[in-house]
Parts: C-alpha cells; structure tokens; sequence
C-alpha cells in the first residue's frame, strides 16, 4: 500500500494542477472546488503513457493500483465512503427513495410521524450519496481531455451526478473510456479535411481571395495534423472549384486537360503545352485570367401581365412541336439524296398531299391577306405565331406555323364566350384547324370517333367522342372549349358547299344540300360565323332543343344516384384514374370508401370523362437513382430538394427515397421584398423538413439538389451536416430526377384541383392550392413503391387510412364549421360559413378551412357539408381574387415560372358552382370592381359534375395558435422535440404512471380507456416577448365518466379582494414579496384510487415512439397498433379531478410545515412566529404569491417548495406578474401600483374606434337614458358583447373609474337590445381607455402608512328610467381601492335616505369579512370607519330602531347596520360630497368633479378621512 502511495505517477504534486506537459488537465468548473488533498492527488495526469502500458501489460494489475492509489489520495476528504471506489456499498445496494407527500398519507399525526422518520432517513443517505457524487467528478476532473470525451460521449453528465450511481460502476466506465482511441484532434482533422474538399468559390468572391481561402484551408489541414495537400494539387482545386458563372469555360479546357490520355511519342514538351498543368497558385490564377470571364448572371424579369416578351425561335419551336418535331425539321434539312420526302396529310383538306399542293391554298391566302390586322389573325395560335409576309410563293413560311400534326394547337381566348348569346350561335372558321370542335352537343347524339389530341393554354386534352352535324359533318365534343370552332380547310375543299371570297377578307358560305347560307365577320382580329341557322337537330325527338344535359337522357333514377354519387366520391380523390382507385381499394391501402370503385368506370360509361380531368404527363419509366443510395440501410433516407416557384409564390420541395414521400414548405412571395431564399429561409424550411422525418424515426443520410445558387452556400451545406446528413450539391447541368418530376405531377394535380374552385382562385390562396395538391400526391399509388404502395403509408408505416380521412370533404367545398368547444344548443352562434382545404394532420383535429368573410385559415373538427354556396361566399371570394390579382400583376416574377396568372381566372366553361346538387339552378351576382366596373356571372349547377362532394401546410397566426404534435414538429423542429422530451422526463422522474399490459386490465378499462393530446405553444412574458417553446401533455378529460372520477373536481381560488389586502399590507408594513411558479404541478398530485376504478390512458403511437427514445423498456408493453396503455397514479393535464388532486397536495406541504389555513379564505396560508414574524402565502392553482418580514425563513420555504416539487421558478424583487397583473412595489412611498396595461392595449386593438377623440371621462351626461336608436345587427351585437365583458374584467381589477359606465353597458349585452346610440358610448368609453392604458391603482395605508379600513357607501336616488337608484361602494385601507362595486338597486325607493341606507346595509357584510382578514394578518386593528354623506341616514342607522311610517320599510337593513354600530365593531362618519369616492361611481359627474374624485379613487391621493 505504501508503494502504491508514494508512486510519483499518482501522487507527486504539481502546481496548479496542470500535467507534467504543462497543458491543463480536467473539466473546468465542478471538481475545482474538491478539497485540498484532490490537489496533490493526479490520476491519468498523462494519460497517453498509462494506456499503452495497461494495454501491453495486461492492465488489469496496473489498474487495481491506480485504484488502490486513489482511494489513498482521497481518503482524509471523504473517509470511508471511498470503499465505493472497489466495491459496492451497503448504502448502494438499498437507495432509499424519498417519501411521497400526499394528503392521503398525512390526515394523522401518527402518519405525519412517519413520514418524518422516513425524510430523516432519506436526508442521511442523500448525504452519503452526494459525497460520492463528489468522488466521481474528482476522478473525472483529473482526467485527461481526451479520456474524458470518450466517457462523457458514451455516458451522459446527468448519469454520473445521479446519487444512484455506483463508484464501481463509474470506475467500469472510466476504464472502458481510457481504452477508446477516440481524440479531438481526429474531429477537427476530418472537419479540415471535409471543408477543403467541399469548398467553392462565392459568386462576390475575387479569385485573389478565392486563393487566399484555399490556402487557409490546407493550412489547417496541417495544423490539425493531416497531410497538407500539395501545391498542384491545390492549383488544381483553385481552378476546378471556382465559380462556373464565370470561369465554365476555363473550367471545362482544364477538365479536358486533365483528361487526356498521353499516348507514345509525344515528347515532354509537346504534352506539356498540351496539358499546360499547374504546379503553383500564381500559375492557377494566370491560367483562370487567360481565358475570357463571363458576366455574373443577372436576374431576368418578366411581367408577363403587362408586357409579354416575344420568346426565342428555338425555345418556341421545342415548346410547340416537342423535341421530335424538331429533330425530324433537321433531319430535313440536311441535303439527302438518297431520302425520299415524307407524306404528310393536308392542313386544309386533310388530303394525302402536302400542303404546297393543295387546290385551296390560293383561297386560303387570299382569306389571310384581305385582313389589315395579321399578327393577331388566328385564335388557333399566340400574337406572334402568324408571319407576315407579301411574297405569294413564300407559302411555306407562312403555312408551316398553320400546319397541324398529331397534336392540335388551340389557344383559347374568353373574349369568344361573349359572341354566343342565347339568340345567335357564333362559331370561329380558323384555317390552321384540321377538325371541327363544339363545346355541346347541340341536340344531337354523342358519338364514338377517332381519337385525337388538342393542346392548349389549359393543357393537353384527348377527344374520343362527337356528333355527326347535319350541316358541318363530324364535330368533336370538348367540354373545355368554350367556342365552337370550324376547319375551313375542310368547308372549302367539300363539295358541299359553296365559298365565295369578299374583298374585305370574309367569305359566304352555302350549303347545297340545305340551302343555308351563311355569312362572316371580322371580331376582335379574328374571322367568325354566324351558324344560328341549322345549328340544332331539327327533329321532333327529345333532342329538338338544345339542352347540356343530353347526355345523361334516358338514364333511371337509380343509376343516375349511384352515378352521381360515385362522381362525388371521385370529386375528393381530384378525379384520379379509375386503375389507381382499384389498386388503391383491391391492395386495402385505402378503407371505408363508400361505393364499389367499378361504379367509376360505368360512371364515366353513363356521365361522359369528368370536365375536370386531366393527365400529367409524365414518363412511364421510373426515375434514375444515384449510385449512392444503394448505400442506405433500413430507417434511413435520401432527400431530393429543389425550389419551386409558381404564381410567383416560392415553395422548396422535398421527395424522400426510397418511399417517395413529398414535402412542401412555403418560402414566401416572389417580387415583394422578402428574402425567400436568403439563407435564413432555407436553414429554416430545411430543418422543419428535417424535423418533421425524424419525428417519424427516419434517419436522413444523404440530401442531394442541383446546382441552386441559394442553396449552394457554406451555410445551408452546415445547416444540412448539422442534422447527420451528406450534402451533394450537383454540379451544373445535372438535375435531381424525382423531385422534378415529382414538381410537374404536383401542378398538374394543383390545375385539377383549381378547377373545382367555385370562383377564380385568389392569389393568396395558391399555396394551400399546393397543399392540397401534395396531399393528393402523398395519398395516390406510386408505382416507384414496391406494391404501389401510397408514399404516406409507406413514409408512416401504416397499413392502410380510411377514406374520410383524407377526400371528404373535397377540396373547395362549401361547409359550414364549428367551434369544438361550443355549446350543442348554440353551436349556430360559433357557426362559420368556408370553404374546404385539406386535412389535418390527425383525424382528430380534422380538416384545414378558409372563411372568406375574415380571409382566416382555421382548422376544425365538426364541420356539415352544404348544398350550395352562399351569396356572401362567392361574393367575397370574387371582391378578394380582383383585389390581389392588381397587387399581383405588379410583382416581378422570374423567367422560369411561366404561368399567365390569367390561368387564375375562372373557367366558365368548366366552373362548379355547388358542392352538391338536388336540381339545376341559375343564380346571377354582379360584384362591384374596385375600378368602378361590375362584372356579371351566371351560376349554372351542373348535374353532371357537380354532385357530392369529397376532397400540409398551415398558414396560422403564430402568437395565438397552439399546436398539436405533428404540427409543433413541424413547426418549431428540435426546439419542440426537446420540450417534449422534457415534459415525459419530468413524468417519468415523478412516476405519474406505470405500464401494463391488455391482460392486465378489466373489461371496462380495455373498452373505455382515456386518451392523450399534446399541445405545444409559444410561451410568452406579460410584456409579449418569446420566452420558450412550451410542450403539454393533456388527457381528454371530457370523455371521462363520473365513475371514472377519484375525486371531488372543484378546486379553490383565490379571492380578487384578499390578493388586493395582502399587496396593500405588504407595501404599507415594507414586507419582502415573492412570487413562485411550480413547473409541471400536477404531476406531483396523487390520485386516490381506494374506492374508485384505475384511470388508465391510452398513449398514442407518436407518443410511444418519443417515450421509448427515453426508455426503451417500455417496448415490452406495446400494443400490435404500436399504442400503449398505462395506470395513472398521479394526476395529469386535463383530467377533471386534477386541479382538485393538486390543491390538496400543496394545501398537505403548508400543514407539514405549519402553516395555518385561513378561515377566510381556503387558498390563503400564513404562519407566525413567536417573535412577531410571519409569512403570508396565496395559491392559485400553480403560481404563488407570498409577502414576508423575515427573508431567511422565505427562503427556506422556497428552497423546500423547490426539493418537494422539482421545478420551481421563483421571483424576488419589487416588480412581480400575478395573474396578468403587474405589482410595482415603492418601498420608499410604502405603495404599490397595480397595472394591466398589456390587456388594455388588447382591448383597444380588438375594437375599432375613430382615430378622433381624446375624452377626459369615459361617460357622457346621457348615460343612464335608453334612447330609441336602430339594433345592432347580429356580428356588431356580438362585437359589442365582447368587449364589453373584456372592459367589466379589466374594470373589477384595476380600473374602478369605468366601472359605473361597463355596469351600465353590461345591461344592454342581451341579445337584441344594444343599439347605436350605446355603440357611440362604449366607442367613447374604448377611447377613453385608450389614452390612459398605462394607469391602474395604488394601494397602501394612510399619509401615515397605517392601516384601517375606510368603508365609502353612496346613492344616486332614482337616476334610472324605471325609477331605481344606483349604488357605489368602495374600501380602502387608506389609499387606493381594495374593494369597489357599481350597481343599479334591486328596488325602488321613496327616498334619498332609504336609497343610502341600502348601500349602508350592502357594505357592511363585506366590511366585517374584511376586518377579520386584517385581523388574521396582522393579529390586531382599529375598528373599521363607515363613510356616508347623507345626514338623516347617519341618524337612522345610529339611533336604530323606529317605528316612523317613513322608514318602516327598511327597518330590517337598518337595523342590520345598527348591531355593528352599537357594538363598538364599526364606526360612522360624515363625508361631504365633494369628498365621496363612491360618488364616482354612482352617476356620471361633470368632468372637474369627476377627474378630482378620480385621482383619490385611483390611489394617487390619499383621502382625507373625516
């Protein structure tokens, strides 16, 4: 033993505690303050050398000694307890857990006893305990940086200063760490590394200073020890890593260098003037000058709405003919002998010629040039798209823009809906159109024909079906058109018809067969017909008139309800194909659906393809996958990102592999001066994309996006390594596949879903339009998926979601919402009406609404579907959408988003103006524009596809919302994942509950178990600055029965008059305060179970995944739905008994520690020494608030508070928040003032008034007067109400000057009675609160800073219309009002003085209350001073009883106030009136009287007291 003492690698000293290295060694902080013989005492000093002895020598001998030195070493500071360092303690095999107090285990003294006995316990072997805690972080302080790191890696701080850990098992961990070749030199040299190989050069970055970064880099390659790359090796990285904007083409000569292949023969010289290598950075920098520098790229704008720009030749032809077309026009093009021409049909005839050799290209030239105007001639094609040309034999330039191949170019243009009126029949002739459209079947059967593509503004569309016109020949029907269209190719190469041309360009047009003739002319540039003669069948059948309904003609009942029915349910799945639904249906992805998804196909059989529908087109093959993915394992993902802009709303997308699961996240507008993809943003969007993953157990491995500028920063590639990902950027040209075409399926779904909007879409509506379209998308099969499994259930886990969940209701269907905490039997009072999003993230929380009267997104649970929209909806939504379609028209928008925000506009001939349909309905609004023109629209309810109805991300104001799980992932990410974590440790710690499993339970408990809910909110000061991210755990108490209960569910508080005495005595006597707030209470509250069921909760499968992270052996109690079930046997959030359970708790810790429950009132405590001391303590419900002469003994309440109930947040000083009131203590006027100004600012904010008007009082002289005036209507009544009970709180706390004025409103809130003249009143009193929010009250004693109660009654005699007085009371202990009251008298008086004795009798009761608590507080005070200003009362009530007929009638209340009189208990005292503070509150005064009498109201002043 002596030897292992004194060896000198243990014991020799050195100063300062620093190694023999002289480098510092330990954890600053904690160990240096162990006593003065852990100065001498160095195990692991130099580290390095002992673990490779150890290791080669076997270790475990050289170990026992450095154990046996150790406790030599730390013997004289600790004594025996350093036994623990080699073997396990008694003391450590039995911990002693600390008693729980609870009122069920203290309403004896026996068991008080007890529970002392066993604290005293506790407290020894916390002692113990604590001492080796002291030992562990000794021997971890003396450890060296390295050993350290290793251990604190692998075992958590909080686990080594756990009192239960063991000595032996810490020794166990610090051994294994000193074998762990783990350095921090290796991390900082693989971060070297890392940031040298992923370094770019900044587009503002010189290349000087490009170079100068590059050689820091390597620089710190070698100071943390790896090999510093060499000096070509670092020219090359200068050359290869700068900026491509400006240097590609130096870049790609260099690549090119690079890779060439030396072949034999090429002498050195040659190759290297081939090659021209770089050995140096100047030669790197020559080399990048010498080649010619591109511009930076600047950002192109186009406002397509005001002027838009004429595109290219290339980019125009690719965008109309596709890539084919144009490779086959170069083929063309290149002199070929041996290829013979191709074949192509006529344009005009559809002949098998060209057409250079049609007989009708001589007519059809003279038809174009006849015409002044050219450039806008054919509808069939943009503004530019005609050439204008004079030359007769260049005919082929002008007719290869004309010609029609396998796709129909139509533009079609809503100035042609107005040349159809119901009278005429317009049709457009367009000489490039190879088929004739119409957009109805004009009274003739629908027929199957050849199918044929038509492209236009609205997309590619297929037509299949047609009419054989009786004039016109083959017709194609296109619902989405909406003109008629007719080949004039086709009427003047038949020989049915007749053309002769007019000098001015129009034609007359002669059917031989019919004898109908028909005429043209020139409308808004472009050549139309009118074909009103012969335009409808004329047969006597059923199709004689025109009629849009033919198509469902002879059709049942019943199968026109199942079909109308299946069309609704395909109107919330955004009518998707009918393969995907069975797939969807067959595999069990998707449940409850309520038809048979066969009726889609007879639907389309019977109805026609929806209007709706359309296809994205996509490829068929699946996307490429990057070689790197084949690297991940199971639980881990790849991210696909890229930014998004449409609308000129920006949006980064994410596409997860392998599950193909989408993301959203909105960035913000585009051309508004927001910083949409500043670096900020990004970071942001990225982590609530990378939050909301991990929420769901995915590890995210590798995030991959091109070669974006804004996410090409050193920051946002931080942002990304920071969550465990590997970045890769993509280098120019190359693209992230799936997130691009996953960009394309989603605008394509979003245009579906627009259609079915009721009006033309608002703007500002877009992103939740993406929204919805990503939920449609997450929601569909995916045939990347194995199965085709939906990418949400493969991203979730799930089997399968049921149909409500998601598609009902529809996307932009008419509802009306609920609140969910109103009231069954006035629900119509919560009632909204809005139009539907898409869901919520939980089925519990419902769906995503838009109310379009208050343009507010709300999300709601109870919802009822409607059959039609309302007036006041479309309305509003019509005001709304030109409003910001002019705001919009303004914003600069980025070349590459290239839809007209025209595409906004309502489709008329597709619109959908119900939500569901019993019969056909025209219905006309005409909306007022803001320019000072109406526009009128005609709402036709469309059987065929109107039917019922069926439909992440939230916009919500984020001051007020409070969120659910999934959405606080969202939202905040890991602040709201580590509020979480932290609200279940804290449940743990406190054994709130204990698992079981199904067995375990009744029957009973199995079929009725409680149900969890988190709610995560910001928490906010009083003075509304963020404090922290808030995470709750509450229970759905309202699904608990009373035979579920355990307790009583009525819980104390405390009354507004004792907290006003216990702040005036405070101040008055100079007392100390304290407020206290007790963090996660009710954890700490005991159920009672004796007598009463077990409340068992049932966790959901989130919450269950977040518990297991904390621990894991709770997995041996999950349920097959990865749910569990717990006992609760401690109260939580939510629960009706809790705040019961909770009062009884920290009413036991007051009695333990002696103190006394007021008589009074139950939530007051006090305790009084025996020298005169004492502390005074109020609860409600979790924040206390205690007044004290003797700080020491506060101070150890406190510090018992804190061990008790863990989390304790305590508040010492002169400023304190109480119950949304600001105390402010002046200890040198011994006063304090009591504000609100906070809520008064929100009065003022949610009540709108004339910026006009300063008032000095808050009444008029015609306050009490009823005037007759028109009502209110309903929403003004509601507002009315409001915030009259606002201003009556605020009032009763700390503004007595308005209290006459709210009592007086307070009377006109009953429904149907408040008109505008009291409006202007309550807009005066509003204002008048306005101008002094920042005032309040000041109590205290008297000028001298004593205290006794002064008690102010008075009346105004008969001051109302149906002859009643009005009462004021107020009490004081000197200044300022402790109790005030402001109401009108139950009866009527006969006189003045029985109007006084009223009040008298009123106030006494509360008066004698009140002196019993100044004399429970303060042990003794002078009688309480009753003030009255009427003489002949003060005789009355002195005198007692009287038989006087005068005042028979009040002989009960007069001589109530006699007894306390004559008993010496109060006295009376004249007060004049110019002095009478209830004054103020009984009538309105003149303004002198009333600001005089204010000041002394208020506290400002202090009275004078007879």
């Amino acid at each position: 033993m002596d030897k292992t003492v004194n060896d000198s690698s243990l014991t020799s000293p050195t100063r300062g505690g620093q190694s023999p290295r002289g480098g510092r060694s330990g954890l600053r902080g904690r160990g240096r303050g162990t006593p003065s013989p852990g100065r001498g005492f160095r195990p692991y000093t130099d580290l390095q050398v002992y673990e490779k002895s150890m290791v080669r020598q076997g270790g475990e001998l050289q170990w026992s000694k450095w154990e046996n030195g150790a406790k030599a070493a730390l013997r004289p500071a600790y004594g025996a307890q350093v036994e623990a360092i080699t073997r396990v303690l008694h003391e450590e095999e039995h911990p002693i857990a600390e008693p729980e107090l609870n009122a069920r285990n203290l309403n004896t003294q026996e068991k008080i006893e007890f529970h002392k006995l066993g604290m005293k316990k506790y407290d020894d072997w916390k002692k113990q305990a604590e001492i080796r805690r002291d030992i562990r972080m000794t021997l971890l302080d003396k450890c060296t940086q390295q050993v350290r790191k290793a251990l604190l890696a692998a075992h958590p701080i909080e686990d080594i200063e756990n009192l239960e850990c063991r000595v032996t098992e810490f020794m166990t961990w610090l051994h294994k760490a000193a074998q762990d070749p783990t350095m921090s030199t290796y991390m900082r040299k693989s971060r070297a590394m890392s940031d040298y190989v992923m370094a770019k050069q900044f587009l503002s970055e010189t290349d000087e200073a490009w170079a100068e970064r590059v050689e820091r880099l390597g620089n710190t390659i070698e100071e943390t020890g790896g090999v510093r790359p060499t000096a070509e090796e670092v020219a090359n990285k200068l050359i290869m890593s700068s900026d491509a904007s400006r240097h590609s083409d130096a870049i790609d000569r260099h690549e090119e260098q690079l890779n060439m292949v030396r072949t034999a023969g090429i002498s050195d010289p040659v190759w290297r003037t081939l090659t021209q290598p770089v050995t140096s950075v100047e030669e790197a920098l020559l080399k990048l000058k010498s080649v010619k520098q591109r511009k930076p790229p600047t950002h192109l704008v186009e406002a397509q709405e005001v002027a838009p720009k004429k595109p290219d030749k290339r980019a125009k032809e690719l965008k109309k003919r596709g890539k084919q077309e144009k490779s086959a026009k170069n083929r063309g093009d290149r002199p070929s002998v041996a290829a013979e021409p191709k074949q192509d049909k006529c344009a005009l005839c559809n002949g098998p010629h060209s057409i250079q050799k049609c007989k009708h290209l001589g007519d059809c030239q003279r038809m174009v040039r006849a015409n002044n105007k050219q450039e806008n001639l054919f509808a069939m094609f943009a503004a530019d798209a005609v050439p204008t040309t004079d030359d007769e034999e260049d005919t082929e330039s002008l007719f290869s823009t004309l010609q029609v191949h396998t796709e129909l170019q139509i533009h079609d243009d809503l100035a042609f809906a107005a040349c159809t009126t119901p009278t005429k029949v317009i049709a457009l002739l367009d000489t490039g159109a190879s088929i004739s459209i119409t957009d109805s079947a004009l009274g003739h059967e629908i027929l199957e024909m050849p199918e044929v593509r038509v492209k236009s503004v609205h997309g590619m569309r297929t037509l299949h079906y047609g009419i054989q016109h009786q004039v016109w020949g083959p017709m194609y029907l296109d619902r989405q058109a909406n003109i008629r269209i007719l080949s004039a190719g086709r009427i003047c190469g038949s020989p049915e018809f007749n053309c002769n041309f007019n000098h001015n360009g129009t034609v007359d047009i002669f059917h031989r067969a019919s004898g109908l003739q028909y005429s043209t002319f020139w409308r808004n540039n472009v050549l139309c017909a009118d074909i009103t003669a012969g335009a409808h069948y004329n047969t006597a059948s059923m199709y004689a008139l025109e009629d849009k309904y033919s198509d469902i003609r002879g059709l049942t009942l019943s199968q026109l309800n199942q079909a109308r029915k299946a069309r609704a349910v395909h109107r919330g799945m955004a009518f998707r194909d009918s393969n995907a639904l069975s797939i969807l249906v067959n595999k069990g992805y998707m449940t409850d659906i309520p038809i048979d998804p066969k009726l889609f196909r007879i639907t389309n059989a019977l109805l026609g393809s929806p209007h709706e529908i359309t296809k994205a087109k996509t490829k068929k093959t699946k996307s490429p996958s990057f070689k790197i993915y084949g690297t991940l394992e199971n639980g881990q993902l790849a991210l696909e990102l890229d930014i998004m802009t449409w609308f000129a709303h920006a949006f980064i997308i994410s596409v997860a592999y392998p599950t193909s699961y989408t993301m959203a996240v909105y960035l913000g507008r585009h051309g508004t001066g927001e910083n949409y993809k500043d670096r900020d943003t990004l970071a942001r969007a990225y982590k609530r994309i990378s939050s909301f993953i991990q929420s769901f157990n995915w590890k995210i491995k590798i995030v991959v996006f091109d070669g974006e500028r804004a996410m090409g920063t050193d920051e946002f590639l931080m942002t990304v390594s920071d969550t465990g990902a590997r970045p890769i950027p993509l280098p120019k040209g190359r693209k992230a596949h799936r997130v691009e075409r996953k960009q394309g399926y989603v605008k394509a779904i979003a245009r579906v879903l627009k259609t079915m909007f009721p009006t033309s879409l608002p703007w500002s509506l877009v992103p939740h339009l993406v929204q919805a379209a990503i939920w449609q998308t997450n929601t569909n099969i995916c045939r990347g998926n194995p199965e085709d499994i939906p990418p949400l259930l493969a991203f979730e886990r799930q089997p399968s979601f049921p149909f409500d969940r998601v598609y009902s209701p529809a996307f932009a269907d008419m509802v009306l919402t609920h609140r969910e905490d109103a009231v069954p039997d006035k629900a119509s009072d919560y009632t909204s009406e809005a139009i539907a999003l898409y869901p919520a993230n939980t089925q519990e929380e419902g769906f995503y609404f838009y109310i379009p009267m208050t343009k507010d997104v709300v999300k709601r649970a109870t919802f009822t579907k409607c059959e039609l929209y309302s007036e006041s909806v479309i309305r509003a939504l019509l005001q709304q959408f030109h409003a910001e379609m002019q705001q919009a028209a303004k914003l600069q928008r980025p070349s590459y988003d290239l839809e007209p925000l025209s595409t906004l506009s309502l489709d008329k001939a597709i619109a959908k103006r119900t939500a569901t349909v019993a019969s056909t309905q025209e219905m006309s609004l005409t909306v007022p524009h803001t320019d000072g023109y109406a526009e009128s629209f005609a709402f036709n309810d469309d059987v065929l596809a109107t039917c019922a109805a069926a439909a992440d991300y939230e916009i919500m104001a984020a001051s007020t919302a409070s969120y659910t799980l999934r959405n606080g992932l969202m939202r905040y990410g890991l602040k709201a994942k580590k509020a979480i974590l932290g609200e279940l440790q804290g449940i743990l710690d406190r054994s709130v509950w204990d698992p079981r499993h199904d067995h375990e339970l009744t029957r009973t408990q199995q079929r009725r178990p409680l149900h969890e809910k988190w709610v995560i909110t910001e928490k906010k000061t009083p003075e509304g600055i963020f404090e922290k991210i808030k995470a709750r755990m509450v229970v759905l108490g309202n699904l608990q029965t009373d035979d579920q209960l355990t307790s009583l569910t009525r819980s104390p508080t405390p009354s507004l008059h004792t907290i006003f005495a216990q702040a005036a005595i405070a101040a008055a006597t100079g007392r100390h305060v304290f407020t206290f707030d007790v963090g996660q209470a009710f954890l700490n509250a005991q159920l009672r179970t004796q007598g009463c069921e077990d409340v068992i909760l049932q966790l959901s499968k989130r919450t269950a995944e977040i518990l297991l992270e904390i621990d894991p052996s709770y997995k041996e109690y999950l349920r097959k739905d990865g749910t569990m079930r717990v006992k609760l046997n401690k109260a939580l959030y939510g629960l009706r008994e809790a705040p019961r359970i909770w009062f009884d708790t920290i009413k036991a810790f007051f009695i333990i520690h002696r103190f006394k429950q007021s008589t009074l009132d139950e939530c007051l405590f006090y305790k009084r020494y025996k020298d005169g001391r004492s502390i005074d303590v109020l609860i409600h419900v979790d924040d206390g608030k205690g007044t004290t002469d003797t700080p020491e003994r506060a101070h150890h309440l406190l510090e018992a508070l804190k061990q008790q109930f863990k989390v304790l947040k305590v508040t010492q000083g002169n400023k304190h928040n109480y119950l949304s009131m600001v105390f402010n203590y002046n200890r040198e006027k011994r006063t304090v003032e009591i504000t609100m100004p906070t809520y008064a600012k929100k009065i003022t904010e949610s009540y709108e008034t004339p910026e006009r008007g300063n008032p000095l009082t808050p009444h008029n002289p015609t306050l009490f007067k009823i005037q007759e005036s028109t009502k209110l209507n309903s929403e003004d009544q509601e507002s009315f109400h409001s915030t009259v009970m606002r201003i009556m709180y605020y009032a009763m706390r700390v503004r007595p000057d308005i209290l006459c004025t709210v009592n007086f409103l307070s009377s006109r809130t009953r429904l149907g009675t408040a008109t505008q003249e009291d409006e202007k009143k309550l807009i005066t009193l509003v204002q008048y609160i306005k101008a002094t929010s920042e005032d309040g009250i000041t109590l205290g004693g008297d000028a001298s800073s004593k205290l006794r109660i002064y008690a102010y009654a008075d009346a105004a005699y008969g001051v109302h219309m149906d002859g009643k007085s009005h009462t004021g009371l107020v009490i004081t202990f000197g200044r300022g009002p402790i109790y005030v009251k402001s109401c009108k008298q139950k009866c009527v008086t006969k006189s003045s003085c029985e109007a006084e004795i009223i009040a008298l009798s009123d106030i006494v009761a509360t008066v004698a209350w009140m002196n019993d608590l100044l004399v429970e507080l303060l042990g003794s005070t002078l009688p309480p001073v009753l003030m009255e200003d009427n003489k002949a009362a003060i005789q009355l009530v002195t005198n007692g009883a009287t038989t006087a007929d005068r005042s028979r009638h009040v002989h009960i209340r007069n001589n109530f106030v006699f007894q306390f009189l004559d008993s010496g208990t109060m006295e009376i005292r004249h007060c004049p009136t110019d002095k009478m503070l209830a004054d103020l509150l009984t009538k309105p005064l003149n303004t002198n009287t009333f600001l005089i009498l204010r000041e002394f109201l208020l506290g400002n002043k202090t009275a004078e007291q007879g």
